[in-house]
């Protein structure tokens, strides 16, 4: 439940609310947070709007702190949950701009839904968008160097962030301001080239940093009691080029997702033979 105080004598209800509001009510899928009802009420000379959604009490910030260990098959749902929910958004072309681990929420059934679209933007035919969007950890190189026009790489950038903090149990490439967060990327990842991405130097905000070699996550002593197959996922959606960088769809096939696809089918085939 969100509640939005309406100034009926300026400017009325701010833009990300309206956005908001009208992606909630055009969406549907089992991994998005659904809108249950808008009340307008006025009170005290005020109006309010309050968008009412489904009741869920956790989310998976909070998973990640407080589980002593999240099992590789836990990680493995959450991570084909959040892939289907950014499949459907990029599939009917929005992005969510702020995915991060306290804007998916988490049911006591343990079914995973993506929340807070208020950064939530249609994209496609060359749109410029502003690159101030994404909470700093999770924010793709290219949003860092001021790029405006980009697409459903920069979710699956911060989906990226999030399955290695699952894997981690703490933030992966945790920044202090933009500079510090690209110094934090390449101190880990390496450091990109014109030759490895075409265009980099072009960006708005480029600025050259200490020559790294490329590294790839399975190569970093972090990651080395982590599952391999996820790790190989990992490493496909924190391609510093955003070009390279898988999409959901791509990463929904990976093998280590696969036993999660065949069981969804399966309960499928039986529901239909029932």
């Amino acid at each position: 439940m969100k509640r939005q105080n309406i100034d009926d004598s300026k400017e009325g209800l701010h833009f990300t609310t309206i956005r908001e509001l009208k992606l909630l009510r055009e969406i549907q899928h089992e991994n998005i947070l659904g809108l249950v009802s808008v009340i307008v009420y006025k009170n005290d000379g005020e109006y309010c709007l309050w968008l009412i959604s489904e009741f869920i009490n956790t989310n998976l910030q909070i998973i990640i702190k407080d589980t002593k260990i999240l099992k590789e098959e836990d990680i493995k749902q959450y991570t084909h949950m959040i892939l289907k929910g950014l499949e459907y958004l990029h599939n009917n072309w929005y992005l969510h701009r702020d995915l991060t681990p306290s804007n998916i929420l988490v049911s006591e059934c343990g079914v995973l839904k993506i929340a807070d679209f208020g950064f939530t933007k249609l994209f496609g035919n060359d749109r410029e968008m502003t690159p101030e969007v994404v909470t700093l950890w999770y924010r793709s190189p290219e949003l860092l160097f001021g790029a405006k026009y980009y697409g459903a790489s920069v979710d699956i950038w911060s989906f990226g962030c999030i399955l290695a903090e699952m894997l981690l149990k703490g933030a992966f490439l945790p920044g202090d301001n933009e500079m510090n967060q690209l110094a934090t990327i390449f101190a880990a990842l390496g450091t990109p080239t014109e030759e490895d991405w075409p265009g980099i130097t072009k960006l708005p905000c480029y600025v050259e940093f200490e020559s790294r070699p490329l590294l790839s996550v399975q190569q970093l002593e972090l990651f080395r009691h982590s599952n391999p197959e996820l790790l190989d996922l990992l490493a496909m959606c924190l391609r510093l080029n955003p070009n390279k960088r898988w999409t959901a769809t791509q990463a929904l096939q990976h093998k280590c997702l696969q036993g999660l696809r065949e069981s969804e089918q399966e309960q499928s085939m039986k529901m239909e033979v029932v």
